[in-house]
């Protein structure tokens, strides 16, 4: 395998989804033998696991791309933070002697603009992305992919057909996320702790609080659900990327405005991830938008949770609807109340799919799986 010292770029220092992915990826070049340092824009909670695996992380300008930047004024503030972070990830590069560059979200172009003046340098383009547009940036992306990306990994094959769409010489292969369970943490002491009753059915939703993650359509669903059945609590857990804390605030109107506020609980950020899972009944993955392979469904399948979730991206691949899960439409809250219905009416039902789910993470998720088809990947460059 050429890949002896990597330089891994990711966009963000939390411990959502895509954090977690960074780590599994670290984690497995490591145990190959692969130097590896990263390069994150702050400090946070991502941070001090990477160190604990052994690597040395770099603080640096990532001209990091949001949505927020689409405008003149963003483009030209982007235009120098780009050229900033290309400066930092050189004197990394030569410092470290690095021979590919891992860039770990669309979100970051400097990989590839990096490997565009130094053609020696491998890089490799972890893509977590479904971008709806517009066309000019997914064309763009599409560009640096086909042109200065050695190799491209999608996480599901929903990510891949989307960019194999734009262009399909893209050289994209899938590589699902894998997911490591350590085990619950105690019998629903959580629901004694937020004041829930044993005949209390606790439906959830965690995402990152953004336009797409389908916070509101999750209220929509829990406002239909609240005119027919008794005992419902409904618990959000996430916060807003930086920029973004309005959506927060319209969340929290919205609760008010259903008439959901005796009966809901926004939790904001919670590392305790597995604390959250113990205590739900039915986990609700609500994205009104293809979410790619979230990882928050994964750990709801590996905890053995009666599972709904919206029907596109990635997880049609991650749930056999019926088996595993129920899939639900993402624009009819009516129809998606329904279907979590059958959770509230029939309890073996809810034991019966959430067992399915459990086998199915450890066979198609696991972190063993993830190794081996990464380094795979990696050495056929």
């Amino acid at each position: 395998m050429i890949v002896k010292r990597v330089l891994l770029v990711h966009a963000s220092s939390d411990l959502y989804g895509a954090g977690k992915v960074a780590l599994e990826t670290i984690r497995a070049l490591k145990k190959a033998g692969v130097f590896v340092i990263v390069g994150l824009s702050s400090e946070g909670p991502l941070c001090q696991e990477i160190e604990k695996l052994g690597c040395k992380v770099e603080i640096i300008s990532l001209g990091t791309i949001r949505r927020k930047y689409l405008t003149p004024k963003g483009l030209v503030n982007r235009f120098f933070s780009v050229k900033k972070s290309l400066k930092q990830i050189n004197e990394i590069c030569e410092r470290n002697q690095i021979d590919t560059i891992y860039t770990s979200t669309t979100a970051i172009i400097t990989g590839a603009l990096y490997k565009r003046k130094h053609k020696s340098v491998n890089h490799i383009w972890h893509v977590l992305e479904i971008t709806p547009g517009p066309r000019p940036l997914l064309k763009f992306y599409a560009y640096l992919l086909k042109k200065y990306t050695n190799l491209a990994f999608g996480v599901s094959g929903a990510v891949v057909a989307h960019w194999k769409g734009v262009d399909h010489k893209i050289p994209m292969v899938r590589l699902f996320n894998s997911f490591s369970y350590q085990g619950h943490l105690g019998p629903n002491d959580l629901r004694e702790e937020l004041g829930f009753q044993d005949s209390d059915i606790v439906i959830g939703m965690i995402a990152r609080v953004h336009f797409w993650k389908g916070q509101e359509y999750f209220l929509q669903i829990a406002e239909s659900l609240t005119k027919k059945y008794d005992h419902l609590k409904f618990v959000l857990v996430g916060d807003a990327f930086p920029g973004y804390e309005y959506l927060y605030d319209e969340i929290r109107d919205s609760i008010e405005q259903k008439g959901l506020g005796e009966v809901t609980l926004d939790l904001g950020y919670r590392t305790d991830v597995e604390k959250i899972l113990n205590m739900l009944d039915v986990f609700v993955l609500p994205s009104t938008q293809p979410d790619p392979l979230p990882t928050s469904l994964l750990e709801a399948m590996a905890a053995g949770k009666a599972i709904v979730a919206t029907n596109h991206g990635g997880a049609p691949e991650m749930l056999v609807d019926g088996e595993s899960g129920y899939l639900i439409p993402y624009n009819d809250s009516s129809k998606a109340a329904e279907t979590l219905a059958k959770f509230i009416e029939n309890r073996d039902e809810a034991k019966r799919l959430g067992e399915n789910a459990k086998v199915r993470v450890r066979e198609m998720f696991s972190r063993e799986g993830y190794e081996k088809n990464l380094l795979e990947a990696l050495s056929n460059l």
